[in-house]
């Protein structure tokens, strides 16, 4: 019984507030920012600044006056020309050969290259590895760190892997490792390397993968002439040869924006709204559109502000936020909250709404149901969240509060931080969770509908 004179209160507040959401709002929202012309809105490209201003524009056509760009630079960090070269001949990362590890070798230089057999502690005590390249046949090229490890204590400059016995393994890895290890990585410009000393005794040499193919070309000798030094235990007879090397690591700046829409109240404490709106951009002709990751929620918050900028009084005010960089380390809100005239102090709470247009496969044949992650700071509004949740028909989930690092992986977390109470609503991981699959068509509009008018009732019991 007690629900209803809060249900009751819920409908007077809907009466009050005319504008509705309805699901052709929320499709044209989404399909736009989920469109090919979005590439993806990955920070730093082009489609993100159309994202950006495609976002802008719908606050303010949403009846929000106060919007504003939040823009900040973001450190791009990563591989730029990396190759082996054997005379002039160079043959690149990825097609060629595969790097991992972080050596910076930002200019071209010339190495012995010696044979390494097996790479066990026979052979490789048999020969001088010192500054050293090292080329060893190995049975797993994903499985080099221990050979890699001992080059490292045994001071080399660097190994190359080989499989002779499977040459389609490399292809396999190339498929597989091709977008990791040419992707440049994002951090704010305040973010350091931080070292942490356990991982001192881990380091192991820069390993450079190879295709079958370039073994003599290296070498200047046959594979089965070095598979048979290794039979007849002459691995240090091998001659040595010389190649030379680049793993160049390059570092640009780019700028990315956080859109903010404030409706004003009348205290000075707000309530924070935020959604992100960047997503993975594009990987060859693979366009990563986001629909549900997460146009859904930037959708929401859009037309959440529609709905209070027509409200004529507000206890609390209102910043509804599209947040960038947050598929890449949650950038933008760690960027917004850590602003030296961020004051936590000012904020009574944070909603982040991520993925809220689909139907996991735990749900597929049940009622409307929202995930609610929360910590306990948030408990307190345990109560309002049920209260709305009963006046819109809808079941919370709490299950993902066990989930391991489920808290940490929204922007939600970068308010938790610094001490706001903070709550995501999120609809479930489904199969087409970061892939191009994720379109605009393949959302629930209904149940988006049903989800927004959830977070809208629960804002509306806070401004209470």
């Amino acid at each position: 019984m007690r629900y209803v004179p809060v249900i009751f209160s819920l409908l007077i507040s809907f009466n009050v507030c005319s504008q509705d959401i309805s699901k052709s709002y929320l499709k044209s929202i989404v399909k736009t920012l989920a469109s090919d012309s979005m590439q993806g809105r990955y920070p730093g490209t082009p489609g993100i600044e159309r994202a950006a201003r495609y976002i802008e524009q719908s606050f303010r056509e949403a009846g929000v006056t106060n919007v504003r760009r939040e823009e900040f630079e973001i450190s791009q960090r990563g591989p730029g020309e990396v190759y082996l070269r054997s005379g002039n001949k160079k043959f690149l990362n990825p097609n060629d050969i595969i790097i991992f590890g972080s050596a910076h070798i930002n200019n071209d230089v010339e190495k012995q290259l010696v044979f390494g057999g097996r790479g066990t502690a026979d052979e490789l005590s048999s020969i001088d590895v010192e500054g050293r390249v090292v080329l060893v046949f190995v049975s797993n090229l994903r499985s080099t760190y221990e050979v890699a490890h001992a080059l490292h204590n045994r001071k080399a400059f660097a190994l190359i892997a080989a499989n002779p016995d499977n040459p389609a393994q490399f292809q396999s890895m190339n498929r597989t490792f091709k977008d990791h290890i040419t992707a440049k990585r994002l951090f704010l410009d305040s973010d350091t390397i931080r070292r942490v000393p356990f991982l001192d005794t881990m380091r192991s040499a820069c390993t450079f993968v190879i295709k079958n193919e370039l073994i003599p070309v290296l070498m200047n000798t046959s594979s089965k002439n070095l598979s048979r030094s290794i039979d007849s235990k002459t691995v240090k007879d091998i001659p040595v040869a010389s190649i030379g090397l680049k793993s160049e690591f390059v570092t640009n700046t780019i700028r990315s924006a956080n859109i903010i829409a404030h409706l004003p109240g009348s205290t000075d404490t707000t309530i924070i709204i935020s959604a992100h709106y960047d997503h993975m951009g594009q990987s060859g002709n693979d366009i990563f559109r986001g629909a549900d990751d997460n146009a859904s929620g930037t959708a929401s918050i859009i037309a959440l502000a529609k709905r209070y900028s027509a409200m004529k009084l507000l206890k609390y005010s209102m910043t509804f936020i599209a947040l960038t960089g947050e598929e890449v380390g949650l950038l933008g809100s760690r960027y917004h909250t850590t602003k030296k005239d961020f004051d936590p102090s000012k904020v009574i709470f944070n909603l982040n709404i991520d993925m809220v247009g689909s139907i996991d496969s735990k749900h597929r044949s049940g009622q409307p149901y929202i995930y609610v992650v929360q910590h306990t700071d948030s408990l307190a509004m345990s109560d309002l969240l049920e209260q709305a949740a009963k006046a819109n028909d809808i079941i919370l989930d709490h299950s993902e509060n066990g989930t391991i690092g489920m808290f940490q992986r929204s922007d939600q977390y970068s308010f938790h931080r610094r001490g706001i109470p903070a709550v995501h609503f999120f609809s479930g991981l489904h199969d087409r969770y970061h892939k191009p699959t994720d379109t605009y068509d393949s959302l629930n509009y209904p149940l988006l509908v049903r989800r927004a008018e959830l977070a809208n009732s629960f804002l509306l019991l806070m401004q209470q």
